[in-house]
């Protein structure tokens, strides 16, 4: 049995995090003869991060953290536990998914040098390194010809140019593997669905890159006309929580429910998702959302627009509040046929986008480096 490490930032909603809990479940199925573990970065105590750890252990899938609560502290101290289970686990396969983990794994793979295992990197992402473009720098110099999987095009084109701007060559070993989920299995809401007005969902990190500001702009400029005929359903924490909190406590037509668990099985609950990020790789949230039936209010940015069909209506114009709200006005019209649109996409999706078929590609790739045919 070959062990193959995946590492992550954390237990979170991230789309990243969910691939390689899938690709765990994959593995830990499929007759591959591979042994999944994963490990996080810094831990996470948060509902949702222990009922996702109760969930690993019943599905029999091995999960560590390598740091501590800090994200800081644990950069500095996940390099010598990472190499501590590399040594006492000997892994045949290091799969590191995204900026940070792939950070700790330079480290690691720059202190420890005489440790012998192959290395994936999966690019999550079409910006990399946006805030920290010094430790890029150094986590790409530690890397040099190791197997690269992108989640679409454009992230791919986002790894090539990452290694051009550091005056680095690209891997001659890169392929692009597109995102694939299981069907949810619907469930109920846990929380309050008014059925007498639309509900709109925004689940993910309230940050930036999610357009949590661009969700308070529009929560704060919105018409009256928007404010009585729809409920804004807030999924998710990060820095905009406090500001959104304090909003939807004198907002009826707001609320902030926090993380919720296995999410993309009570998604049906909704009429609609809100995704007005500002760049993405291939992002799961807006699969699940078709997958369930429910149609995506999205921006017209890579990485979103490949999760749709051709000539979807419900694109924003821009990143301006004011194109999602021309949206939101039409929706409270009726001006969009639901039904053809719920059809559409999940067609679309469900062509385009299965678990299967990432997991045997994925699994394509882990049998190749391990009997050294790369």
């Amino acid at each position: 049995m070959k062990v193959i490490f995946q590492i992550i930032t954390s237990i979170d909603l991230g789309g990243a995090e969910n691939i390689a809990f899938s690709l765990s479940d994959y593995l830990n199925t499929a007759e591959g003869n591979f042994k999944p573990v994963i490990f996080e970065l810094y831990k996470t105590t948060s509902n949702y991060s222990e009922n996702k750890k109760k969930k690993l252990a019943e599905q029999g899938i091995e999960f560590h953290t390598l740091g501590l609560k800090s994200k800081y502290l644990s950069l500095l101290i996940a390099p010598f536990t990472l190499w501590y289970y590399i040594r006492k686990k000997k892994p045949a396969i290091v799969h590191s998914h995204t900026d940070l983990p792939d950070f700790v794994l330079a480290l690691t793979v720059k202190m420890f040098s005489k440790i012998k295992f192959k290395i994936i990197r999966t690019i999550h992402n079409t910006e990399l390194w946006p805030t920290h473009s010094i430790l890029g720098k150094v986590a790409e110099k530690s890397f040099s010809n190791d197997t690269i999987i992108a989640v679409s095009e454009p992230a791919l084109a986002a790894y090539n140019n990452l290694r051009k701007k550091c005056g680095l060559t690209s891997s001659n070993d890169q392929r692009v593997i597109l995102n694939g989920i299981k069907v949810p299995v619907s469930s109920d809401f846990p929380y309050s669905i008014d059925p007498d007005k639309i509900n709109i969902a925004f689940a993910g990190r309230l940050e930036l890159q999610k357009g949590a500001d661009i969700l308070l702009e529009i929560l704060n400029t919105s018409s009256e006309n928007i404010k009585q005929k729809i409920v804004f359903h807030v999924i998710g924490q990060g820095t905009y929580q406090s500001q959104i909190e304090a909003f939807a406590k004198k907002n009826i037509h707001c609320i902030l429910h926090g993380t919720v668990s296995e999410l993309s099985t009570k998604l049906c609950a909704f009429d609609f998702l809100l995704m007005p990020s500002r760049h993405e790789g291939l992002v799961l949230l807006s699969l699940e959302a078709s997958f369930a039936k429910v149609p995506v209010i999205a921006s017209n940015i890579p990485g979103l627009t490949e999760t749709l069909p051709a000539g979807w209506p419900l694109l924003a114009k821009n990143l301006k509040p004011e194109s999602f709200i021309e949206l939101l006005e039409k929706i409270t019209e009726n001006k969009y046929d639901t039904a053809n649109l719920k059809d559409a996409a999940f067609n679309y999706v469900s062509q385009n986008f299965s678990f299967e078929k990432m997991g045997r590609s994925y699994l394509s790739v882990f049998q190749n480096l391990n009997n050294g045919t790369r």
